[in-house]
């Protein structure tokens, strides 16, 4: 389970890496969106390199800290799938600068605060 001090160690990692490639996504989605009448002025092809390099970008800071911070047993005990599917979620809570977070299981059984 993540540390609250590992994740805002995390965070204060990614917030001190050179931003250009996050500040040219969200121009290029500033575009698209400010856009009236349908015209984006922006191609599909464009949105969806600006969103690519935003993404790795992201990946590329939260893979190796997930990596170093992860107890041997999680990568015993988790599947690929689920592995990969809890990293996109940190990466995305920390593109959302969001600190902590609760999940639960469908059944309501099984609680985790991240």
């Amino acid at each position: 389970m993540l540390q609250v001090s590992q994740f805002r160690a995390l965070r204060r990692a990614s917030a001190t890496a050179p931003s250009n490639r996050a500040n040219a996504f969200q121009l290029t989605l500033a575009r698209a969106f400010a856009a009236q009448n349908g015209d984006t002025g922006v191609s599909q092809e464009e949105l969806l390199r600006a969103l690519d390099k935003f993404q790795k970008n992201s990946a590329s800071k939260t893979v190796p800290w997930f990596l170093k911070n992860m107890p041997p047993s999680y990568f015993r005990s988790i599947d690929e799938e689920d592995r990969l599917q809890h990293l996109n979620a940190i990466t995305a809570l920390m593109n959302a600068q969001q600190p902590e977070v609760m999940l639960r299981s469908t059944d309501h059984r099984v609680f985790s605060h991240f």
